[in-house]
């Protein structure tokens, strides 16, 4: 059905709830998962097929849902074995995973990855001055710029000056 602006409200309603009943089938798939693998000595097929499932929709954050198995089930690892195909493995071998409860949805996760880092402003500060300094040294500033430059670098070093740490 081609969209108009009379089915467009609808189609994208549509959408979205789609889109939320996968992330919840996927949640479900995981839990089982899970389980199984804890069931059964530690095997992780079916969590490996998971994975090789959502590295191909593009939608899915896979890095989060990574990590989330990961959060849940200690000493795994996901990675590529002698093959070259990716699955999740023991990190060490000899040593029992720790499977704990999931009670929350893995699309709320927040993995190491998406959390903000901290910036130190002063070493960012810094950098940006020896940055633009070896650039005007080197003569690659943008032609017009070098002045714009020499202002920056001498007003990021007043700032400098001025901030106690």
């Amino acid at each position: 059905m081609a969209i108009t602006t009379k089915n467009f409200k609808t189609k994208l309603s549509g959408f979205v709830k789609s889109s939320l009943s996968q992330r919840d089938n996927l949640q479900e798939l995981v839990l089982f998962a899970v389980d199984h693998a804890k069931v059964n000595n530690d095997e992780f097929t079916l969590l490996t097929n998971i994975m090789e499932a959502t590295l191909e929709i593009k939608s899915i954050r896979t890095t989060v849902l990574k990590d989330y198995i990961k959060a849940h089930v200690t000493n795994l690892e996901f990675g590529k074995n002698k093959a070259g195909a990716y699955m999740f493995k023991k990190s060490k071998k000899g040593v029992d995973c720790v499977y704990t409860e999931m009670t929350t949805p893995w699309y709320d996760h927040a993995s190491p990855a998406n959390k903000a880092t901290e910036i130190d402003v002063i070493k960012r500060t810094e950098s940006t001055i020896n940055s633009m300094v070896k650039a005007l040294e080197k003569g690659t500033v943008k032609a017009g710029h070098q002045q714009h430059a020499k202002n920056l670098i001498a007003a990021l070093g007043e700032f400098l000056k001025n901030t106690a740490v």
